[in-house]
């Protein structure tokens, strides 16, 4: 039996919609075209996705989602980076891991912030293991 296509997501219509989500599974459509459409999308919502896209800050994530969801945060910019160094304080040390590692793809305007997350102390060490 030959493998099945996905169709290509509705970037278009994902926007429209302002979701986030859609858009974020998007990211790891094998289209290079469909990925950018998405980044750019998302770029475009602002700072607001940032809670959306920390959810796919994880080992476990599609590399793939990871990288582009890095490459949003870096066109995001400054505003990016305020959000994230606040998560950087929150309770859940996944969310401080996360904010951490994609600190990391904002690029220079996400550097001051990482010293003070590795000193963060968390229960398993996952925040100083991000940075």
């Amino acid at each position: 039996m030959a493998p099945v296509e996905r169709e290509p997501p509705d970037i278009e219509r994902l926007k429209k919609a302002a979701d986030a989500e859609g858009l974020i599974l998007a990211l790891a459509f094998p289209q290079h075209k469909i990925r950018e459409k998405s980044i750019k999308a998302l770029a475009g919502m602002g700072p607001r996705v940032i809670p959306a896209l920390l959810r796919h800050f994880t080992p476990k994530e599609d590399t793939g989602i990871r990288d582009c969801s890095g490459e949003v945060i870096r066109l995001l910019g400054k505003p990016a980076v305020a959000q994230l160094t606040r998560a950087l304080h929150q309770a859940d040390d996944r969310v401080r891991a996360s904010a951490a590692l994609a600190l990391g793809y904002a690029g220079k305007p996400g550097a001051p912030p990482l010293p003070a997350a590795r000193s963060n102390p968390s229960r398993d060490g996952r925040t100083r293991d991000a940075v």
